[in-house]
């Protein structure tokens, strides 16, 4: 990497994106939003923004070019972050982790644990707080944001037995410009019909307690985590507000 050690000498960074294929995904950011995609498959996820080591963007202009963000954030830390993620600094991360979300179809019922919990139990992954913007919607599309009033760990637990899970998840309709903080902690779910921009903490941590009964395309059904999951999900969340 070039010596640049001073803020001054930063630009206005662009970055080449990482791309996830994942079962509830589609061509909706090809379609909406002229991005280039690969030629057939279901793209969930565009990592735009992203330092983590399931994924890693690479600087795409300037005479950083080429770089993987990991590499211009160990160069430079907090002259690239800001003083004021000294907290993340201290753990070696870059802070957040910035997608487009593709949601085709439902994904899971989740949770994403804290910082503390994840620090525990997680390695050193950060926990996972996040803000969701939506930047497209079908009629009637959805979110599951928290639970409905009077759902303890107990009742969740028998609910994710008996497959039997949707009476005790708060649902909430969104329109194109809505946004939504998600706490971690808070249960929840993107719905089909759906593409979000997705600000999170750089983390890749999530507890899936529901999974519509779905197989993936060897006929495997995705791995549950419940017993973290129930561990970390805030109970408090009862039916909240979305803006």
């Amino acid at each position: 990497i070039p010596a640049m050690t001073m803020a001054h000498s930063l630009y206005p960074l662009t970055f080449t994106p990482v791309l996830k294929e994942y079962l509830w995904g589609g061509r909706n950011l090809q379609r909406r939003l002229g991005r280039s995609l690969p030629v057939g498959g279901i793209i969930a996820e565009s990592w735009e923004i992203a330092a983590h080591e399931d994924g890693v963007s690479v600087v795409a202009n300037g005479p950083l070019a080429g770089q993987p963000l990991t590499a211009v954030h160990a160069e430079l830390g907090l002259d690239l972050i800001g003083r004021h993620n000294d907290w993340a600094q201290a753990r070696g991360k870059f802070p957040l982790l910035i997608k487009l979300l593709d949601a085709h179809a439902p994904l899971s019922v989740q949770v994403h644990p804290d910082d503390s919990y994840a620090q525990a139990h997680e390695g050193n992954e950060l926990g996972k707080t996040e803000m969701w913007v939506v930047l497209h919607a079908e009629p009637d599309a959805e979110l599951i944001v928290g639970v409905r009033r009077g759902v303890t760990a107990d009742s969740l637990r028998r609910g994710i037995a008996s497959n039997h899970l949707e009476a005790q998840l708060h649902r909430v309709r969104v329109q194109a410009g809505d946004h939504v903080c998600v706490p971690a902690g808070t249960l929840h779910a993107i719905m089909g019909g759906l593409l979000i921009a997705e600000i999170q903490q750089n983390s890749n941590t999530t507890y899936r307690v529901y999974d519509w009964g779905r197989v993936d395309v060897n006929g495997q059904a995705r791995p549950l985590h419940v017993n973290k999951a129930l561990e970390v999900i805030d109970f408090n969340r009862v039916e909240p507000a979305v803006g």
